[in-house]
């Protein structure tokens, strides 16, 4: 299972560019640069495998708190299945009407979400997936109050707090400073913060280096 790390945790590497920004302001723009970062360097894989149920459904592979930014691999029983964009998959081929065979394709639907097409004529078999993700950017759990939802939404995998910490509050720091008529606004240092999390982002893309954990994520029905 994913170890994960709050982004309260951050905080400190960004109050000393901004003592005076509020949290929620703080908490926000980490989140969004540590999703720039994961998009950019692919450092955050997942190696899942989903037990198929008898019918067709939406299939959960990644959890609730993160996003997909790309499918890199996908078998169903050790055959293949192309990453397939859903306007080229046949209406023939899913909804809990179409037909069956063996699959050739699975499709991201939402940002956690996939199917497989056409669905397996044979019941059980299970998906072995390696997916590129990238933390939950947008305000899905809301932006104030304590809640397990928004617990979710405002942590990290624990290899970006260890390993990138500095990297990651550069990028936030630089969003902060960018924010007009604030104590803390101030382009010309958002500028040199941006240019350190560019470089960052560059470094460690050319790396190609992957860190990885494993879960099994949940399975859930969205009718087509």
């Amino acid at each position: 299972m994913t170890a994960w790390e709050p982004l309260a945790s951050f905080l400190p590497h960004v109050s000393v560019y901004v003592p005076d920004a509020p949290q929620p302001a703080a908490l926000m723009m980490l989140r969004l640069a540590a999703a720039e970062f994961c998009e950019a360097t692919a450092l955050w894989r997942e190696i899942v495998t989903v037990d198929l149920p008898d019918d067709p459904v939406a299939l959960e592979i990644a959890q609730e708190s993160s996003t997909i930014v790309r499918i890199e691999r996908a078998e169903y029983d050790g055959l293949m299945l192309a990453p397939t964009a859903l306007v080229d998959v046949s209406s023939q081929d899913i909804g809990a009407d179409g037909l069956r065979g063996i699959p050739h394709s699975i499709t991201q639907i939402t940002e956690n979400t996939a199917i497989i097409a056409p669905w397996p004529t044979e019941p059980g078999g299970s998906l072995f997936l390696s997916l590129i993700l990238k933390p939950v950017v947008g305000a899905r759990f809301g932006v104030s109050g304590a809640t397990t939802l928004q617990t979710e939404q405002n942590r990290v995998p624990r290899f970006l707090f260890d390993n990138h910490a500095d990297t990651i509050a550069h990028g936030a720091v630089s969003k902060l400073m960018m924010m007009p008529r604030q104590s803390f606004t101030d382009p010309a240092a958002a500028a040199y913060h941006l240019a350190a999390f560019d470089a960052a982002k560059r470094e460690r893309a050319s790396h190609g280096f992957s860190g990885q954990q494993s879960a099994r994520p949940r399975i859930k029905a969205q009718f087509f």
